[in-house]
């Protein structure tokens, strides 16, 4: 594993890719978007993808974030929505 950090004193923001996994449910990709909202994180992209067989979701969002400390807290955010078991960052960035 190779060790990053960010500058985050410059004050601009990263785009940053975050996938979701989560049992499927109504309204679950609303709530995921009224957390960034809340929060007043900027969304880049989002895709969904249902997988019927198995009644779960996939969800990639890539947001801008200023540094790893709001990357961190946006996460545990998205953690608490229902239904949702994995929050991780998305391999290879955004």
């Amino acid at each position: 594993m190779i060790e990053v950090s960010w500058d985050g004193s410059s004050g601009e923001s990263f785009h940053v890719g975050i996938d979701i996994q989560a049992y499927d449910r109504n309204g679950l990709l609303m709530e995921v978007m009224a957390v960034l909202s809340e929060l007043k994180i900027t969304i880049t992209n989002i895709n969904a993808k249902v997988q019927e067989d198995t009644k779960t979701v996939s969800i990639n969002v890539v947001v801008d974030i200023r540094d790893i400390s709001q990357l961190d807290f946006v996460m545990t955010k998205l953690r608490r929505i229902r239904e949702v078991y994995t929050v991780q960052r998305s391999r290879g960035g955004a």
